[in-house]
Order: structure tokens, then sequence, then C-alpha cells
């Protein structure tokens, strides 16, 4: 899954698990960032120096960086897919390409939102300056032109989309 900053990601990711806690066969990937853990997004710290060490060994599946941050899926979930288990994670459009390489059955889902919502959401964060916001909207555009398998308007309600 993946999609520009605001479009409601992590709080759809955290919704669908709960609407399919009872399956087993679906499985939502904890990733890891280089930033500390918030209320926001279910995701456990990485150190730079670590991420740095980490990224080009075998510990991640997949791993970008974006933001000035470093984000990775570790390559213990690759038990999970091997086993005809749904791997769901929050992805980057960089990866999209390494991703489909690495899992032949992959389904890249682009969740996405009007730009003034997607604005408005990245505002009430709190977490970015004049500069970084700006930098957001620049790259907002061009989701549209990557090749995805299923999109999610992320506009009505949030369950609405989970099920999506």
């Amino acid at each position: 899954m993946f999609g520009p900053s605001g479009a409601g990601k992590d709080t759809l990711i955290r919704r669908a698990a709960e609407l399919c806690c009872e399956d087993a066969g679906i499985v939502f990937a904890r990733r890891g960032v280089t930033r500390p853990v918030s209320e926001h997004e279910d995701h456990f710290q990485l150190a730079a120096d670590e991420f740095m060490r980490r990224k080009d060994g075998v510990d991640f599946a997949l791993w970008w960086q974006a933001h000035g941050l470093g984000y990775a899926i570790p390559a213990s979930y690759d038990d999970d897919v091997r086993a005809g288990r749904t791997l769901v994670c929050n992805g980057s459009r960089s990866v999209i390409e390494r991703a489909r390489a690495r899992y032949r059955s992959a389904c890249i889902v682009l969740v996405t939102a009007p730009p003034e919502q997607l604005m408005a959401r990245i505002a009430d964060r709190g977490r970015d300056d004049a500069d970084a916001l700006r930098s957001r909207l620049a790259r907002m555009s061009c989701d549209e032109d990557l090749r995805c398998d299923v999109r999610i308007d992320n506009i009505g309600t949030i369950d609405a989309a989970a099920r999506e």
C-alpha cells in the first residue's frame, strides 16, 4: 500500500487490522522508521545508524528513504508470504518495482484523497514545517502516474475505505 502523505494509509491499515483480526491468513506488517514511535502510526523505531548498517543486508525485505527518514519492512515477513498469508504493509512508490520483483503475487494499492484534504491532514499532524509541507505537496501529483492494481480514494468513512 502506498500513497501521498495525508492519504490515511496508517489509519486504514489500523482499521483493516481490526476488521480482519479473526483471519490468520492476513498479516499486517510493522515497519521500522528512523523516527520516534507515536500514536499516529504503528512502527518500531530504528536508530539512523542501525538503519544505514542494515539496509543493504538481509534484514529488510524492502527499505527506502523519504523526507529525511529511513523506512524498512523486516525480511522476517517473507515467512508469512511463503506460507500463503497475505501481507499488508505501508510502503513507498520507490519500492513498488522491488516489491513486485520480490513477491510475484504483489498487489499494489494506491490510497489517495483530493490535494486540499491531504494538505489539511498533514498540517493537522503538526510534524512538518512549511518547507516540508511544500515538498510533500510537490510529490503528491506523481502518485497518479504510477501503476497500481487497486486505487482507494479515502474520502468517505474510515470503515468504507478500510473494507475496500
